[in-house]
């Protein structure tokens, strides 16, 4: 069996791949045998089908004997596209109450059903499926009892009431109570589903939070913050700080009898992944601007001297910035001010230093089995041009980058990305950039994350996109994203939103006024801030 995180296959053994009826990789020799399983339990099915279809063509031959006897017309009726009143009750005058009771209580078993069904049978595993399929299977020898009563004649219903005593109504009543059993088996087994949907949800927020102290840790104790110029050069040189890309399973679908199901399945995901490439193409997605930027704001870090290590220290130290971090079970924002006087220092900010670290630390702490996602931003290596009108406003160009990200990390961890809300006219209004779109189309994603999984969301130097004319489109777009990292119901994934200004924020500061980081203007350089940082969580 091969290594599912590298693909790596022992010699001689078989490629496994994914089987719908287990619920799990399998061998293809077991795939083979779940197909032909489920090809088995369908096609008894199958039979009872064709027993039902056999005595409703039955009934509508003696419905039209009886027409043309009493000089009516009748049309012959399609019995496998019929509506049941069309061949049955509709056409008689006297029929049981039994069989009028038996008709109204089939609807309501299926119905205390059918939500239970709706929802899981998007990936039924063989319990479920097999729950379903001897309802259906129930169902259909009911009704077949039913349509032997019409197709029977006068003179052997009486001669069977008086021989069976009755035996007809005793099976009626017994395949209606072994519908009923199989509906409540559906809701234990649909019960059994939601608690291990639940129960898997708890362990995705534990592994989350495993992975969020993992990486202030790292934060922490990370050594740009402690070895000198040309050791950090020598230790760094060279990385790219690349999104970790999630194990690459093989979840390929073996046939399994149902082709109908499949194929539209099949269909659904083809129309998923055009529409991806479709959006990915309309907003001009990099992939390797993100890392290109990580690395530049690495790169510059060497040139911080002692006083700016003290502030990135006292960012990485307060309180506040901890319990934000560490905090992964709930949704929520932090804007850091540094209030570092702009034309009084020279070089890259400690705080985007310390959004660099924490982006690419981010990708680094991640576990394979924690849905963390992270998607940021660098203002200041996007800032437009006073000389220059950009053909795209740069904060819509900024949220064009968070949905490219986002996509591309749903599609590393199998996560097939719905845009069945992307409409003709939101596909033109996406084409130019509009904002409100945009914005959008980031939160009904972000909404499609696993229960349990957190999103990160840093925005550094924010400060960049506040002037040239842009506060409305950035006070916009940052108010959308403050919305929704507040607004947050539980079952969905966590949205943790970071904002960093070099010095401080002055228009969209207002959807932060509870959840600020101010540190201080004046901080010295101190010898021990290095040792400080290393040992804070020791």
């Amino acid at each position: 069996m091969r290594f599912v995180e590298t693909q790596v296959m022992v010699p001689g053994e078989p490629r496994p791949v994914f089987s719908s009826w287990f619920g799990r990789l399998v061998s293809q020799a077991e795939a083979d045998q779940g197909q032909r399983e489920r090809a088995e339990l369908w096609k008894q099915v199958d039979e009872e089908k064709e027993a039902l279809f056999k005595l409703m063509e039955e009934v509508q031959r003696k419905l039209l004997r009886k027409a043309a006897d009493n000089g009516e017309a009748k049309e012959k009726i399609d019995v496998r596209r019929c509506s049941w009143g069309q061949v049955a009750a509709g056409q008689y005058t006297k029929v049981e109450e039994d069989i009028f009771k038996a008709l109204a209580d089939i609807p309501e078993i299926m119905e205390t059903t059918r939500r239970y069904v709706g929802i899981y049978w998007q990936k039924p595993d063989h319990r479920f499926e097999q729950r379903v399929f001897n309802l259906f299977r129930a169902s259909l020898k009911t009704l077949r009892h039913i349509m032997q009563f019409f197709a029977d004649s006068k003179y052997r219903k009486l001669l069977g009431a008086v021989g069976k005593q009755n035996a007809y109504k005793s099976d009626l009543t017994s395949s209606l109570d072994e519908m009923r059993q199989c509906a409540e088996a559906i809701k234990e087994e649909g019960c059994l589903c939601q608690a291990e949907e639940t129960h898997e949800a708890l362990l995705n927020s534990e592994r989350s939070e495993m992975v969020a102290n993992r990486l202030l840790h790292l934060l922490e104790t990370n050594p740009l913050f402690q070895l000198r110029p040309g050791d950090l050069r020598k230790a760094i040189s060279g990385q790219e700080a690349t999104p970790y890309d999630l194990a690459n399973v093989d979840w390929s679908v073996s046939s399994d009898g149902k082709e109908g199901m499949e194929l539209l399945m099949r269909e659904k995901r083809r129309r998923a992944e055009a529409d991806k490439r479709r959006l990915l193409r309309l907003l001009q997605y990099d992939r390797g601007s993100v890392p290109k930027d990580i690395s530049t704001c690495l790169q510059l870090g060497y040139q911080l001297d002692e006083k700016a290590k003290g502030r990135a220290a006292a960012m990485i130290g307060a309180d506040r910035f901890k319990t934000f971090v560490r905090e992964v079970k709930s949704s929520g924002s932090l804007l850091v001010n540094g209030h570092e006087d702009p034309a009084a220092t020279e070089g890259i900010s400690p705080l985007t230093l310390v959004a660099a670290e924490l982006s690419r630390l981010s990708e680094e702490a991640k576990a394979e089995s924690a849905p963390v996602f992270v998607v940021n931003y660098f203002c200041a290596e996007h800032q437009p041009s006073p000389l220059v009108t950009p053909l795209s406003s740069p904060p819509a160009m900024m949220m064009a980058s968070f949905i490219g990200q986002l996509l591309s990390q749903m599609t590393d961890q199998r996560i097939i990305p719905d845009l069945v809300f992307m409409t003709e006219k939101k596909w033109e209004k996406m084409e130019r950039l509009q904002i409100s779109t945009l914005c959008t189309a980031f939160r009904k994603l972000s909404r499609q994350l696993p229960p349990g999984g957190v999103l990160w969301c840093i925005v550094d130097e924010i400060s960049a996109y506040e002037t040239f004319g842009l506060e409305q489109d950035t006070d916009l777009v940052i108010g959308n994203l403050s919305q929704l990292a507040n607004g947050a119901k539980c079952g969905q994934a966590v949205l943790k939103l970071l904002l960093t200004c070099r010095s401080r924020s002055l228009v969209i500061s207002r959807h932060f006024l509870d959840v600020t980081l101010d540190l201080q203007e004046d901080v010295d350089a101190d010898d021990s801030a290095d040792w400080a940082i290393s040992t804070m969580l020791s």
